[in-house]
């Protein structure tokens, strides 16, 4: 007898699998499984940060996801294998956010994924996060049945993705032969509870048709002329055009009224992810199907047929076969996107759209792919036309009893195609499915690899090198206190932090080797504790003083670019490393190894890149002595404050945000809100104190300048003029960007981001700035769109504007 731990083990080891290990996990399944519900489990359970992906836009509104193509910004059409994404540097801040810190990336409907989309998933990963372990180093579960929908391949691209790859399913990805998921199959079926009706689906599935399996088939043949509309009964067609004919012609048919509703739609929701029609079509009488649950009151679910009984207003009442009058109005649809918390790190799910509209849609027919997922009691199948791989099926399989299918067209052996690659990795997956014994072996291995990768402080010291190189080349000119600390610090780190780190990475494999399980071995944890002892005192100690106790002076821009991207590299490898031992020092999980990186990672990035020092290394240029005097004073009072408040100096504000006061100089709490790293927050509990700092350092310097604003001192956004501030000045006087930028010395995509701002603030106009003729031509290319499609746009626009020109004509609509 089959008992709920039975049924429930696959999906258990699955759960376990995804939770507590790093192994990339295909979860499949015949229809009716269970995949949904486990997708949905996971989401609410699990504690890695996840971020969810389907390839289309109604599957991803379907799971609460986005879309593959909205998340990684992948162009549309066939992406050659191992070419590098052009538009990397076109990701958003955003995004480039989301993408370092998942822990976990679900791909829901995998076998409509084509293999190059995979490829490119891995590539844009790999290249966001430095990392060129497969995905990036990011876990993957795949969720899907291959025997159900395949990807759409046709015409020229089709070709192209056959001239690259075995066949078009995600396993024919080049990134798959690395990546080696585990294959792990749900195998009870929730849906159907009549044996013999499972087994006849398992033989279509399996392409198993013989001449009984036909003639049982087309023992539900009901020719549709003899065949009376039965209530609750819904017709699945291959094809859109069917569907749509039917349901026009039986709406036709109905006496009455025909009430027209129309959705509401906001912000950013594109018409590839409208759940159903913009434009709804009722009468009184009509047959309808739900496609939402009712997740508050539970009264409907997706897929859930009815007739309606009346129309008054925006109410709808339908009623369902045996069951009472339900009232239906509209509802929200949300169109969610990933962000990054501000202040956590934490991954967490932003609306930027959402469609009103009533969660009903005509249902005599639809489509067999619009059914996929859903479960009726009767069904007719209009099996006419020829199918792709896998219809039949997924069209027999949405029906809970063999009595509730009705075919308007007979089956026959052609009608049922199954792929042989499908089959064969089909047979593979259940035959080589991992057991409880490679599952704890899989959990035991994964904490050794968090360890292991705890103690390798072989990129630092790769990273020191680097940045002792540039010092020393005898062609570069640098003057300063840099220099000489360089010149030992490699062999500093080799002595202190690699070579010890080696011989940690030996005694763990000591461990492991003997069987021992860090999370749960009391004497593990205690040679842990012991171990981040020694590199907690020379992380904080030595090592800490001499990144940050020096200056350097460096004329050649080329070189300086180089050194300071070589010295944030080095900063936040060293800052995370010791905030992971801080951490380990308490106890360690591999769970809480994995957020805490991440989390590291985060802090440095958000917090102005100097978060592991109170101090930073001071770049010396032409510039720094006009706002030096300022910039010490607003440190010493963030270290008075921090004193009084007894945390970190950096959780006052870090030495970007004080740079940036000290560059731009606010006096007026608007102007300080716009400083980057100043929020509502922040300004709440240190907006006076520094606003008053500031100011006084105006009145000292004679900083009430009236060059453009009449003696008030600042400029009419309560910012003194700068050396962005003349900019502005000549914009404003009609001398293109181009010129304006080359006149103060910076990049032109630098002054666009300058004008967008100005723009924004009401000080320019995007007409003004671009010109009428190239204004009128870039607000027809930006017609439909936002600020949040800025990936696509550039794009699409490339050859015709620049990145800048896009982002001007867009703030300048809002």
């Amino acid at each position: 007898m089959l008992t709920t731990a039975t049924i429930n083990a696959a999906q258990e080891l699955a759960f376990e699998y995804v939770a507590y290990t790093n192994r990339h996990v295909f979860l499949t399944g015949k229809a009716g499984t269970g995949k949904t519900t486990f997708l949905h489990r996971v989401k609410r359970e699990v504690t890695k940060r996840t971020a969810v992906v389907a390839p289309t836009g109604v599957a991803a509104i379907n799971a609460g996801a986005q879309t593959i193509h909205s998340l990684f910004t992948l162009p549309l059409g066939f992406i050659p294998p191992g070419q590098k994404i052009e538009r990397m540097y076109q990701l958003s801040r955003q995004k480039r956010g989301v993408l370092r810190n998942i822990d976990l990336l679900i791909i829901d409907e995998i076998s409509m994924v084509r293999a190059d989309v995979l490829d490119a998933i891995d590539t844009t990963l790999q290249s966001v996060r430095n990392n060129m372990q497969p995905f990036g180093g990011v876990q993957l579960l795949m969720i899907g049945d291959l025997h159900q929908l395949a990807p759409v391949v046709r015409g020229p691209e089709g070709d192209k993705v056959l001239e690259h790859y075995d066949s078009p399913y995600y396993f024919s990805a080049k990134v798959m032969a690395r990546a080696a998921p585990v294959n792990i199959p749900l195998t009870h079926i929730y849906r159907q509870k009549d044996g013999d009706f499972i087994d006849l689906l398992n033989k279509v599935r399996n392409n198993e048709l013989d001449d009984e399996v036909v003639s049982l088939l087309n023992s539900r043949y009901r020719p549709e002329s003899s065949s009376p509309d039965e209530e609750g009964a819904i017709t699945l067609t291959s094809h859109n055009r069917t569907a749509t004919t039917i349901n026009k012609q039986k709406l036709a048919r109905q006496p009455g009224l025909e009430y027209v509703f129309d959705a509401e739609v906001k912000d950013k929701f594109p018409e590839s992810m409208f759940p159903n029609d913009r434009k709804l079509q009722f009468k009184v009488g009509a047959q309808v199907m739900f496609n939402r649950n009712d997740t508050q009151e539970q009264r409907y679910y997706n897929g859930k047929i009815g007739r309606i009984t009346n129309i008054e207003d925006e109410t709808i009442t339908v009623r369902c076969p045996d069951e009472e009058a339900l009232s239906v109005l509209p509802v929200i649809w949300e169109n969610m996107q990933k962000s990054v918390d501000e202040l956590s790190g934490e991954l967490k799910d932003k609306t930027i759209g959402t469609y009103r509209q009533h969660p009903l849609r005509l249902a005599w027919a639809i489509t067999i792919h619009k059914s996929q997922g859903l479960t009726f009691e009767k069904l007719s199948i209009d099996a006419a036309d020829s199918f792709t791989h896998g219809q039949v099926y997924v069209a027999l399989s949405r029906c809970r009893t063999f009595g509730g299918i009705t075919l308007r067209s007979r089956i026959n052996r052609r009608s049922v195609r199954t792929d042989k690659l499908v089959a064969d990795h089909s047979k593979a997956a259940e035959l080589n499915k991992p057991t409880p014994d490679d599952l704890a072996a899989d959990r035991l291995k994964f904490q050794f690899v968090c360890l292991n990768q705890l103690f390798d402080f072989t990129e630092v010291s790769r990273q020191a090198t680097h940045v002792a190189a540039i010092f020393g080349h005898p062609q570069t000119v640098i003057t300063g206190g840099g220099k000489e600390v360089f010149r030992t610090l490699r062999e500093e780190l080799d002595r202190d932090l690699v070579i010890v780190g080696l011989k940690s990475r030996k005694h763990l494999a000591k461990l492991r080797a003997a069987g021992k399980n860090p999370e749960q071995d009391e004497s593990v944890q205690q040679w842990l504790a012991t171990a981040a002892g020694y590199f907690n005192k020379y992380l904080a100690g030595p090592l800490g003083q001499r990144l940050t106790s020096f200056t350097y002076v460096c004329e050649n821009k080329s070189v300086q670019a180089r050194l300071d991207e070589g010295l944030e590299e080095l900063r936040r490898g060293y800052f995370i490393k010791r905030q992971l031992f801080a951490w380990v020092a308490s106890g360690f999980t591999a769970l809480e190894y994995l957020n805490t990186r991440l989390k590291a990672r985060y802090d440095f990035d958000r917090l102005g890149r100097a978060v592991s020092t109170d101090t930073k290394p001071v770049r010396t240029t032409a510039d720094d002595g006009e706002h030096a005097e300022l910039l010490n004073q607003l440190k010493q009072w963030r270290k008075e404050r921090a004193d009084e408040l007894q945390i970190p100096a950096y959780r006052v504000a870090s030495n970007a945000v004080l740079g940036a006061i000290s560059t731009f100089r606010p006096v007026t709490e608007s102007a300080l809100l716009k400083v980057k790293g100043i929020g509502k927050r922040k300004a709440a509990e240190h907006g006076d104190d520094i606003l008053r700092i500031v100011k006084l350092h105006n009145v000292r310097k004679g900083s009430s300048a009236n060059q453009r604003t009449g003696g008030a001192g600042t400029e009419s956004n309560g910012i003194v003029p700068t050396k962005q501030g003349s900019a502005l000045a000549l914009l404003q006087e009609g001398i293109p960007v181009a010129e304006v930028a080359q006149r103060r010395g910076v990049k032109v995509e630098t002054m666009f981001n300058y004008v967008a701002n100005w723009v924004r603030d009401g000080e320019l106009t995007a007409r003004g700035v671009l010109g009428s003729a190239r204004h009128e031509e870039l607000a027809s290319f930006l017609e439909g769109y936002t600020l949040t499609d800025m990936g696509v746009l550039a794009e699409r626009g490339r050859g015709r504007f620049v990145v800048g020109e896009i982002k001007v004509g867009l703030v300048g609509r809002e």
